[in-house]
């Protein structure tokens, strides 16, 4: 991708001041631009779209290894009552918060039952769909679980399931933003 046709360096020697020039090719950038807009706006396939769902890859990873180390102790313990209906038998009797038969856990990787993961307008929206309910209740979807621990109510404590990606996973996004230019500025050129 070629933005920049030339730069030069020239040092005025009566003043003894740099200056610095460079021709850019407005054309390819606002080829990118425009691009990167309309893919963003209409879910049109290209190398956004394919930026947009690498995030929602990225973010939902995130969220499964954090989901992974706040379940073995980061999160609030687990009711008396609850760890006692595990030893008795219910699920798979496991003391781990959030994590009895793994539901909850599986519903964070895309295609799974439980899981959302949809291309909107403007990105991709990742998390627990509304509309499925979850394997253990008779009532309620994966949505309304997860949204009753990310909030908190009655007894329950708050428990949140999505928060702010870490640096690891920014780092990742950006990467996937430059591959993205990089290569809408090839089709600029073509």
């Amino acid at each position: 991708m070629v933005f920049v046709k030339y730069a030069a360096a020239q040092v005025d020697s009566h003043h003894r001041r740099r200056k610095m020039a460079a021709r850019v090719n407005l054309k390819e950038l606002e080829y990118v631009a425009r691009e990167l807009r309309a893919e963003i706006r209409t879910g049109k396939r290209g190398p956004a779209h394919d930026m947009a769902e690498q995030w929602g890859a990225r973010y939902l990873s995130f969220t499964q290894r954090r989901f992974k180390k706040m379940s073995r102790g980061g999160w609030a313990p687990l009711a008396k009552s609850t760890l006692k209906a595990r030893k008795k038998g219910s699920g798979k009797k496991s003391a781990s918060i959030l994590i009895d038969e793994g539901h909850l856990l599986k519903g964070l990787k895309a295609g799974e039952k439980g899981n959302l993961t949809e291309y909107i307008i403007n990105g991709v929206r990742v998390g627990y769909r509304a509309d499925v309910k979850h394997p253990r209740s008779k009532t309620f979807t994966y949505g309304e679980i997860a949204a009753a621990n990310q909030n908190g109510t009655g007894n329950l404590p708050k428990r949140e399931i999505f928060v702010d990606p870490d640096n690891q996973t920014i780092n990742g996004m950006k990467t996937d933003l430059t591959n993205a230019i990089t290569a809408l500025g090839q089709q600029a050129q073509r």
